[in-house]
């Protein structure tokens, strides 16, 4: 028995254009693909959001994105319980 795939989409036109999916999930395992902003600041967002809780983050100087404008890439995995 084969368990169902779903695929989210945004409207970034790099989906269509290179065929692949923002995320997707197949049974309880979620793959997210890079994701990255355009604008704003990064260590400002993670303090709004997360404020002292001491999460692990990797901020990274001198790596070139697709874009000038990015600043940040997350890609992720999770299992659903």
């Amino acid at each position: 028995m084969s368990t169902q795939i779903q695929r989210h989409k945004t409207s970034n036109p790099y989906e269509a254009q290179f065929g692949y999916s923002r995320g997707i999930r197949r049974g309880s395992f979620i793959f997210i693909s890079g994701t990255t902003s355009v604008s704003g600041e990064v260590g400002k967002a993670l303090k709004e959001v997360f404020g002292d809780v001491g999460l692990a983050a990797t901020m990274i100087l001198g790596v070139r994105f697709v874009s000038e404008e990015m600043r940040v890439e997350i890609e992720a995995d999770a299992v659903v319980l």
